[in-house]
């Protein structure tokens, strides 16, 4: 996939995309602005990790696929793990096992800060997943942010890796931080902010996870993927879109069972799941019947 300059305000999102962005940056620093100085630090880090990120997508074809993607993906994370934290009080012990108040409120800012940072991390390990080349050159995430790479060599070109392991980059998204964090971040939040921060960007895709603020940047990325679907169905190009848009097909036309005696497809709530290998081979032949390989 070719990329532009490396920067998320130069890519070919939408313009309702790139108003969606804005957006949901106002409303972050807005949840953040109860303390000033949270603000203006968050305010440099989105600075940080906008350059660190650039225009790089989040997925192959799963969701937030478009230039820019993995930028507007960990915007709706963070904002969401900000709404969710806002519902929930930190609580600090003493060490008796007693609730320390005055440390509870005391910290609650820079709780609230590790939750935003963690957020709005928690992919940065897919940077890795990526190989981007320009001018004979292949881009190390370690050495440099993604747009100083994309300035100096004008027009790089990304493509997934083939062996690329799915959930593997949660393990090393806490090596690229030091993109992200500045030492006026790291002093604000203190050392046990910072270590469970660290903790959480390898545990916030895990579902046996007992941090609660791991938990809630897991719940997050769910939200974000979940509302990012049917997106995902009207993109003609998309092997998902193609899947979900004949899953449609089949169900209108009766051909798909839904909920009943051997059904292919059940749904309760906002969940659904499909039967397979049966449901895949279903909409398979129905795609091949129209020359479209799956």
């Amino acid at each position: 996939m070719s990329t532009g300059m490396g920067d998320p305000s130069k890519t070919g999102m939408s313009r309702g995309a790139m108003q969606s962005v804005e957006t949901m940056t106002e409303r972050m620093l807005y949840w953040l602005s109860l303390n000033t100085q949270v603000r203006a630090l968050a305010e440099r880090l989105l600075e940080r990790f906008a350059v660190t990120v650039g225009d790089l997508p989040a997925s192959a074809a799963h969701h937030h696929a478009e230039p820019g993607g993995l930028y507007r993906h960990s915007l709706e994370v963070a904002l969401k793990a900000l709404e969710e934290f806002e519902g929930n009080i930190a609580m600090e012990l003493r060490s008796d096992g007693s609730v320390d108040s005055f440390r509870s409120s005391h910290n609650r800012p820079r709780w609230q800060y590790a939750t935003f940072i963690a957020a709005l991390c928690h992919d940065l390990g897919k940077l890795f997943e990526l190989e981007v080349r320009g001018k004979g050159e292949t881009w190390c995430p370690l050495d440099e942010p993604y747009a100083e790479f994309g300035r100096r060599t004008k027009t790089p070109v990304a493509s997934w890796r083939p062996d690329r392991q799915h959930g593997a980059h949660a393990y090393v998204s806490g090596f690229l931080i030091h993109h992200v964090l500045s030492r006026q971040d790291i002093a604000f939040m203190g050392l046990p902010r910072v270590l469970h921060l660290g903790s959480c960007l390898a545990d916030a895709h895990s579902k046996e996870s007992a941090s609660a603020l791991s938990q809630m940047v897991s719940r997050g990325d769910q939200a974000s993927v979940e509302q990012a679907q049917p997106a995902i169905a009207v993109q003609p190009d998309s092997k998902v879109g193609r899947l979900l848009q004949t899953f449609q097909e089949l169900i209108a036309n009766g051909e798909m069972g839904v909920n009943g005696p051997g059904a292919q497809v059940y749904v309760e709530g906002d969940k659904a799941a499909v039967v397979v290998p049966i449901s895949i081979a279903m909409a398979r032949d129905r795609l091949a019947a129209k020359r479209i390989v799956l």
